[in-house]
């Protein structure tokens, strides 16, 4: 993976607020300690080893003992001991009573992308809910071949938090239309979906670069989008299914094939003449939005700084609008996941909380209190300009 701490040396010199400084110094403090212990225990281990003599020639050393009884074929696993992985499925989502996608998920996956998040399933609804009156609407295949008596519309769950600074506008979802949109680590890509269902002019929808992953992801799309539409649709550059490993920008560079204006948005495709039409932006750039979802990637606490170098990187300073979306699943790692805003905020990007809403929890037989599992966090964020030198 591409380390990218390099990329932005003036937004990192920047002077932090003191209580992200003395978070992070936490963080560095709590790892030191458990180093320590670690250390201590491999000590203590290695002392007992050296002290450990064996008196008694014809004794049986007990470690070796142990580990032939634990390599003995008593322990070797059935072999339907394990339950097999899960099959791929298609879920189908009703976000209203005139819309609905079916969404194709791989089957278990390292990345979880098996699974259709909560957070997924509250920002497609807020966004439909704040657009459609207003949206250029594009045809969806399953649009009206749907019994709503067997797939019910998702239901309002209740929003139990809203930014009191921001009061009513807290709610108010982003004008969609028009607007070029990036999802990263989509899996099923309902929120995609739904921007370009909603007349986005520019999705591209970005995860792991696995071909199998990226091949479900687009089966989406035509399912719900019609063959014959889907195609189109790719071949104006309107939408774009593409696998980034976060960080990585050569993975997001502008196409030599489209026209982009001098903020580096799409424009539009224009095969024909290719780069020689380019006048108003460097194909070397990387390509910039108006809107980025990030929907329930927090979880993966050891990619943060690639996942933000990718969201800076894309983003037009006080313009783009991030959507940071998630719940606290592991409620007992919650430290962990919340430092991406101490990633986020190193980068000059601030989120402010919209809302929370409460959903039936993802994993209902899991111990962690409901409570927290149940939450679904809606942040919006800003890359801040930098302040001329």
């Amino acid at each position: 993976m591409l380390h990218s701490r390099e990329l932005f040396p003036r937004t990192i010199s920047r002077a932090m607020p003191d209580k992200f400084v003395h978070t992070t110094k936490h963080i560095a403090n709590l790892e030191m300690q458990e180093m320590t212990m670690m250390n201590g225990v491999d000590d203590k281990i290695k002392h007992n080893n050296n002290n450990h003599t064996n008196n008694n020639p014809n004794e049986h050393d007990e470690e070796e003992e142990e580990l032939s009884f634990f390599g003995s074929e008593m322990f070797e696993e059935p072999k339907d001991f394990r339950p097999p992985t899960p099959p791929p499925q298609t879920l189908t989502v009703v976000l209203t009573p005139t819309l609905h996608f079916s969404v194709n998920l791989i089957g278990e996956h390292s990345l979880w992308a098996h699974c259709l998040w909560n957070s997924s399933r509250c920002i497609s609804k807020w966004f439909t809910a704040g657009n459609t009156a207003n949206a250029i609407v594009r045809p969806n295949a399953n649009s009206t071949s749907i019994d709503l008596v067997a797939n019910p519309p998702q239901p309002d769950y209740p929003i139990i938090h809203t930014n009191e600074h921001l009061g009513d506008q807290s709610l108010i979802a982003p004008i969609i239309a028009g607007k070029s949109v990036m999802e990263l680590g989509a899996g099923g890509a309902l929120p995609s979906m739904t921007c370009l269902f909603l007349g986005a002019k520019r999705v591209l929808c970005t995860d792991y670069p696995e071909k199998k992953l990226l091949d479900y992801t687009e089966q989406t799309f035509i399912d719900n989008f019609g063959r014959e539409q889907y195609d189109q649709l790719v071949q104006e550059g309107t939408v774009e299914i593409r696998g980034h490993l976060w960080g990585n920008e050569e993975q997001l560079k502008q196409r030599n094939d489209c026209i982009y204006d001098e903020l580096g948005r799409f424009v539009r495709r224009d095969a024909q003449n290719g780069a020689e039409t380019m006048t108003k932006a460097s194909k070397d750039t990387t390509e910039k939005f108006d809107i980025i979802i990030l929907s329930d990637l927090i979880f993966n606490t050891s990619t943060h700084w690639e996942m933000m170098t990718t969201v800076r990187s894309c983003s037009i300073p006080e313009h783009t609008e991030i959507y940071l979306t998630y719940s606290h699943h592991r409620p007992h790692k919650k430290q962990q996941e919340l430092k991406a805003f101490v990633e986020a905020k190193y980068l000059g990007i601030e989120f402010e909380l919209l809302f929370i809403e409460k959903y039936p929890p993802m994993f209902p037989d899991d111990p962690y209190p409901l409570e927290e599992r149940e939450k679904v966090w809606m942040w919006r964020g800003k890359v801040k300009k930098e302040e001329e030198e």
